[in-house]
């Protein structure tokens, strides 16, 4: 009888031991599952779809798709690609577009250039290099400096953020009749205009260009273009004729001058 009891005591030890084998094998499996979800939380998502809307000559929109799980974004905006001088502008989580209006326009006009960056707990992840143009400044102090019988010359103030020009130059002031445009090559704010009819009347008017970025066109100015020049020579002569002793040798000479010289009127 001892014996038998003695046999199932053993036997209920080793199903307590296996109990508590398995039990701390489960632990363990789980513990090192939760400890691996902790260590690798998903990684930080990129801004996306990042663009610029330019709404006057010293501000812009930015807007971007954000990232769930970011503690904030950093907008980088400068005037290289590399934003090696970008000034910089934190953004609370929850938003994902900045206006900034504090820009500063240039003369002549050049590219800029923005990033985005999400920030979480030290990591940064960045978005694609974006590139935009601000509009140009108006017109103004349009004027007439010189004309002639076939063109004109114009000039006007400089602008915000132009790079090049438009003058358009026609007929009448609704720029319909004979209506011509050309863009300047660089940045100067003069215009020189040729091929016009003399004595005519017409009308110019000027718009900036940046880039992508078109102004809006100044008032236009009138001006008349010249008569057209004509020029002629004249000469005169004491003829003296027979009653002078020598005519014949002198009216020879008369005649070697003028025709060298293609005299048009001839005056004795």
């Amino acid at each position: 009888m001892s014996r038998r009891i003695a046999g199932r005591r053993r036997r209920r030890d080793r199903r307590r031991l296996l109990i508590v084998a398995l039990s701390v094998v489960l632990l363990a499996a789980l513990g090192g599952g939760l400890a691996l979800t902790y260590a690798t939380p998903d990684a930080l998502d990129a801004p996306r779809a990042v663009t610029a809307k330019p709404l006057s000559p010293t501000s812009v929109e930015l807007d971007w798709a954000g990232a769930d799980d970011a503690d904030s974004y950093v907008v980088r905006v400068g005037d290289d690609r590399a934003l090696r001088t970008a000034v910089s502008t934190k953004v609370p989580a929850k938003g994902t577009r900045l206006t900034l209006d504090d820009l500063t326009a240039s003369r002549p006009g050049n590219d800029r250039y923005y990033r985005v960056d999400a920030v979480r707990e030290g990591e940064v992840r960045s978005s694609r290099t974006g590139r935009f143009t601000l509009p140009p400044g108006e017109v103004s102090g349009l004027k007439v400096v010189a004309k002639t019988a076939g063109g004109v010359n114009v000039d006007w103030d400089d602008v915000d953020n132009a790079r090049q020009f438009d003058v358009a130059i026609a007929r009448d002031e609704g720029f319909t009749q004979d209506a011509r445009a050309a863009r300047t090559v660089g940045v100067d704010s003069a215009f020189v205009g040729k091929g016009l009819r003399p004595d005519t009347e017409y009308w110019l008017k000027v718009r900036p260009v940046n880039g992508e970025q078109v102004g809006v066109y100044s008032a236009p100015v009138a001006f008349r273009t010249m008569v057209r020049d004509t020029s002629f020579k004249i000469a005169t002569w004491n003829v003296c004729s027979e009653k002078c002793d020598g005519y014949a040798g002198r009216a020879r000479i008369m005649a070697d001058f003028l025709n060298a010289n293609e005299v048009d009127i001839f005056g004795l």
